[in-house]
């Protein structure tokens, strides 16, 4: 899994300032998109809009396996295959 260059490694950029820049960049779907649950577990949350971008957040006490993806919005630097305790990414496509 490589990581995109809109994610967010440095501690003073905001994962809310780069969200929507890369929303219009990766032509990622509109809020109004149909939402799409996973069941991955109870202490992670799942979800997709069409094949186009995946979200999980880990509220769990544990790292958890990544699925196949290409990591476009990471809220903690240098996640790679795993996703550690009170982390989000956003998943694309594999290019």
């Amino acid at each position: 899994m490589t990581a995109h260059p809109s994610t967010i490694s440095s501690p003073g950029a905001s994962i809310f300032e780069a969200a929507p820049h890369l929303r219009r960049t990766e032509g990622l779907p509109r809020l109004s998109a149909q939402i799409d649950w996973h069941d991955t577990g109870r202490d992670v949350l799942d979800l997709s809009r069409g094949d186009a971008m995946r979200c999980l957040v880990n509220l769990g006490g544990s790292d958890i396996p990544l699925p196949e993806g290409r990591i476009l919005l990471a809220s903690l630097p240098g996640i790679v295959d795993t996703l550690p305790p009170d982390a989000a990414v956003w998943l694309g496509p594999v290019t």
